[in-house]
This record gives C-alpha cells, sequence and structure tokens, in this order.
C-alpha cells in the first residue's frame, strides 16, 4: 500500500503546478470579470464608482479580503476549537495586507483625481457617504496591521481581519447596489427571501468547514508540533545556544554543552485573546 502511495503521490506531484496555475487563473479572471460587467452600466453607475479601472480594483479588493479571511477564519477557529493562535503565522501574512490595500487605495484615489471626482465625494449624498464609509473601513482596517506589535495580537489581527472584510465588500456592495442606478422608474434591493438563501449559503459552508476539520486531520496536531519544537530546543542547548531565561525550567542553572533538557512546556492561554505565551520567552514560538 504505502509503495502504491508513493508511485501515486510522484504522479501527482508532476501536475502539481498546473492545478496551481488554473486555481491561480480562473479566480483571477472572475474577479476581474465582475469589474468588467460594470463597466458596460456607463453612465448608471456612478462617478464614484464608475471608472476603467474597474476590473482590477475588483482583482486587488479580492486579494487583500483574501489574506483579511484567513486571519478572520484562523483566530475564529482557534478560540472556537481552542486551540493556540496561530499569531507568527497570520502576522507574515497580515504584514502584506497593509501594501495591497494601499496599492488600491492609491489606484482608487488617483482615478478620482484623474477624472476630477473629488468634488462629487464633498457633497456629502447618499453615494459620497458609502463611498467614505467603504474608504474608512478598509484603510483604517489595513492601518492598524502597519505596526508589528498589532500584527502579533490576537485581538487585533480579528478585528482587522473582520474590518478589511466589511470594506472590501461594501465596495462591491456599493458598485453593484448603492451606485447603480438602473433607470427612472426603477431600483432594485435584496428580498428578505434573497437575504435568507444568502444566510442559508453560509450556514452550509460553515457545516461543512466544521465537518471537514472534525473528521479529516486538516488542523496540525498541537501536542506534535510542540513535541517537535522541544526536540529542537534541546538539540539548540546541547550546541550551547539556551536563552538565559530558559534556566528558569533547569533550577535555575544554566547546563554545560551535552547536558539534556526539558523541552518547554506547550504554551498556555492567559486570557481569550491575548497572546499565548511559552515558559521559554525567547525559544521558538
Amino acid at each position: 500500500m504505502s509503495k502504491a502511495a508513493g508511485h501515486l503521490q510522484v504522479r501527482l506531484d508532476k501536475v502539481l503546478i498546473f492545478f496551481i496555475v488554473l486555481g491561480i487563473t480562473l479566480p483571477s479572471m472572475h474577479q476581474s470579470s465582475l469589474g468588467s460587467m460594470m463597466i458596460i452600466a456607463g453612465e448608471k453607475l456612478s462617478p464614484l464608482w464608475q471608472t476603467g479601472f474597474l476590473p482590477l480594483l475588483f482583482l486587488i479588493n479580492c486579494i487583500f479580503i483574501g489574506y483579511s479571511t484567513v486571519m478572520f477564519e484562523s483566530i475564529l477557529s482557534s478560540f472556537g476549537f481552542k486551540r493556540a493562535y496561530e499569531v507568527h503565522e497570520l502576522s507574515g501574512i497580515a504584514r502584506i495586507v497593509p501594501w495591497v490595500a494601499g496599492l488600491w487605495m492609491a489606484i482608487r484615489f488617483g482615478d478620482l483625481i484623474w477624472r476630477n471626482q473629488i468634488p462629487t465625494i464633498l457633497t456629502f449624498d447618499k453615494n459620497a457617504l458609502f463611498f467614505l464609509l467603504e474608504v474608512l473601513l478598509i484603510g483604517g482596517g489595513a492601518f492598524m496591521m502597519l505596526s508589528r506589535r498589532n500584527r502579533l495580537s490576537p485581538r487585533l489581527l480579528f478585528l482587522s481581519g473582520a474590518i478589511l472584510m466589511l470594506g472590501g465588500g461594501l465596495y462591491r456592495f456599493n458598485v453593484y447596489l448603492i451606485g447603480f442606478n438602473p433607470g427612472e422608474g426603477w431600483s432594485y434591493f435584496p428580498s428578505v427571501a434573497e437575504f435568507l438563501i444568502t444566510v442559508g449559503i453560509i450556514a452550509i459552508e460553515i457545516l461543512g468547514y466544521l465537518t471537514l476539520v472534525k473528521i479529516f486531520p486538516v488542523m496540525p496536531n498541537p501536542k506534535k508540533h510542540f513535541a517537535e519544537e522541544g526536540k529542537e530546543v534541546v538539540g539548540e542547548t546541547a550546541a550551547g545556544s539556551l536563552p538565559a531565561a530558559c534556566t528558569q525550567e533547569n533550577n535555575g542553572q544554566r547546563p554545560a554543552a551535552g547536558d539534556t533538557l526539558r523541552p518547554p512546556a506547550a504554551p498556555r492561554r492567559t486570557h481569550t485573546f491575548h497572546l499565548w505565551r511559552n515558559t521559554c520567552p525567547n525559544a521558538s514560538p
């Protein structure tokens, strides 16, 4: 069985690049097409959102929403399953978010300035207010992740992810509903039934997620993960690179090279949304 699995793994590795390219190309085409579809609306779409950059803006928008969703989902699932928050992994993702959102904002405002639409914002009508709310949510959520300290806080990672998801979603809502005028005598807003269908689809997706992570090994085994980290720490101390803070775990004595040391204990949660801490704070998380 293991030999057959090995042969299958080799063959799958050869075609993996094809699925990676397909997985990037199809969503990119889909997202940019969502923006392209509204270009044909012409003057029916408010000048605050009508631009030839719509395909690019929709594509960049989905990228920072994707990163934000990972941050939001990871913190929420760790809280729900009582697992260690993956702040060190998420901090790398969170570092990218301000740059992607900043690029989106630069294109957004650069286009408005080029088309001389800044005065339209200052009218403070319904479209202008929704535009300002959209910009404040996206800009505020991205600004929070500029600080390294904030990127290491589960609370702020969760909050930033939620705000960016709301802001990015509001941009799409504005393009298709708020800023779109189908014509005199015509109007559209989702009905209660349409909202309930959307909520039902989201509920099914959440149910599917909970089912998959409980049946299949989607999430890493925390006991195995920390056991491997403990072995790495033992190896480092044998080479004489024990952090001074770890001597507390060995009766205050800094052992000589070659001595066997106890690995640091698994991290424990000190508060619901606070950072996890090891008994050896300078060791790898």
